[in-house]
């Protein structure tokens, strides 16, 4: 990530500031963490999980929302598609592969 922020000329220290967490699936790890980005206001926040995207989503109402490794988004509700995700949703996906027009992966 930090190489790819880089690559398009953001600086982590000089012109962005990028904070990570890491934990458990531990309930109160993530209400604590929950609590704590809500507490730091941040411009955007990355997921790994769906159990932490379920959490952060509730909690960081205002906040765009960017997931990575969360299986099935679609079907556990996160998105409506990932051909156009952001059209109904603030939380979006990063993928290494290319959604195409008709919502397919490739």
């Amino acid at each position: 990530m930090r190489e790819g922020l880089e690559s398009r000329g953001w600086t982590p220290g000089r012109n962005i500031e990028v904070s990570y967490r890491w934990g458990t699936f531990d309930a109160n790890w993530i209400a604590a963490v929950t609590t704590e980005l809500q507490g730091l206001q941040p411009d955007i926040i990355v997921v790994n999980t769906s159990v932490g995207l379920r959490a952060i989503e509730k909690a960081a109402a205002a906040t765009p929302i960017i997931f990575i490794g969360v299986s099935e988004p679609v079907a556990q509700g996160f998105v409506a598609s990932l051909a156009i995700p952001a059209a109904t949703s603030r939380v979006s996906p990063i993928s290494s592969r290319r959604s195409a027009p008709n919502g397919s992966i490739s």
